[in-house]
């Protein structure tokens, strides 16, 4: 790269900060290569659904290129928006691509089922102090939380349907 080349024109994805929508706190031994066939960036994080299962890409994947995909995770997923209603442990969560507030084009978790998006995962509560709702069941993620509040999730062995429009992840 020339040094007069800007970094928006070298390599924006490498080279800008951005939050990653997904950070893995905890992975299995299941991963696997992925061949990037979209016209856009995979970003760090950012959930990947392959064969009816969601993956988690380990590092930025470009167009065109491979990388590395994790499909046995527990992950902190950013809250898309702002949440109606508690998220419980054991709740279903669910990757909107109708919401921008994580990442514009990427998406973020959200309780219900979105118009575009596919099931996430399983909530799980995080390590320390367990907070209890008003039915003495645990709270993995509050009423009101906004980005950049995280959910933590785990995956699932169950087919994950797609719903609306999703990237088509070869």
């Amino acid at each position: 790269m020339p040094v007069s080349t800007p970094n928006r024109v070298a390599d924006p994805v490498r080279l800008e900060s951005y939050d990653p929508p997904c950070v893995i706190k905890q992975s299995g031994e299941l991963s696997v290569n992925y061949y990037n066939t979209l016209t856009t960036t995979i970003l760090q994080g950012e959930p990947v659904w392959i064969g009816g299962r969601v993956g988690i890409a380990q590092s930025v994947i470009h167009p065109g290129q491979q990388g590395t995909v994790v499909m046995d995770w527990i992950v902190e997923a950013r809250i898309g928006g702002t949440l109606a209603a508690d998220i419980l442990q054991n709740d279903t969560v669910w990757w909107s691509y109708d919401v921008t507030s994580v990442v514009a084009g990427v998406g973020g978790a959200v309780r219900a089922a979105p118009t575009n998006g596919f099931i996430l995962g399983t909530a799980v509560i995080p390590p320390g102090a367990v907070t209890l709702n008003g039915s003495s069941k645990a709270i993995a993620c509050p009423n009101g939380a906004t980005s950049p509040a995280v959910v933590r999730v785990m995956s699932t062995s169950i087919a994950s349907p797609a719903i609306g429009t999703i990237p088509v992840f070869h």
